[in-house]
């Protein structure tokens, strides 16, 4: 009996053993794939905020060259108002014929609306650069993306403006 409690006693111990040693492995694999999982969700949110920068960099970068465009349009079309080849009103006609939403217009520095509809007087402040021979691009979430350019009009100092609402944006500024 003595002989039977002493093998029982050591596959007792032997089996404390396995479990024991079954539990350091498992710890031990447990803590390398904890670390691994760290160390790659890490990698992951590195890459994908590199992504994002690189997307927002395009995107800012397609966007600027849209808003270059617009005030090179602007510019051009405030030369040909400078020297009297169209009139005021048939600009504005036919550049927002096809664009629901787009207006333009012509105001002078006091305010008075020579052409077009007029502004708000809260976004006209904003645009106050444009009298100081500045071009400016100016978003306003009541208004909507405004572009002005200078203009000497009837012997005044003008802003040659154009303002899409959200909704002519969405149709218009893609990236």
């Amino acid at each position: 009996m003595e002989k039977i409690m002493k093998k029982i006693s050591a596959l007792h111990w032997s089996l404390f053993g396995i479990v024991t040693e079954f539990l350091i492995c498992t710890v031990i694999v447990g803590f390398v794939t904890f670390c691994a999982y760290h160390k790659i969700d890490n990698e992951i949110k590195d890459s994908l905020c590199e992504s994002v920068v690189r997307q927002s960099k395009t995107i800012a970068f397609g966007l600027n060259q849209q808003f270059e465009q617009e005030i090179y349009q602007l510019q051009t079309a405030v030369a040909f108002l400078e020297n009297e080849k169209v009139p005021p009103d048939e600009m504005i006609a036919v550049a927002t014929m096809h664009i629901p939403g787009k207006t333009l217009g012509i105001i002078a520095e006091d305010g008075e609306i020579l052409e077009g509809k007029g502004l708000p007087p809260e976004v006209f402040q904003s645009l106050a650069d444009v009298f100081k021979g500045e071009n400016v691009v100016n978003y306003r979430r009541d208004s909507g993306l405004l572009f002005a350019v200078p203009l000497s009009f009837q012997n005044r100092k003008c802003m040659f403006y154009e303002c899409y609402n959200d909704e002519a944006l969405k149709h218009t500024f893609k990236a």
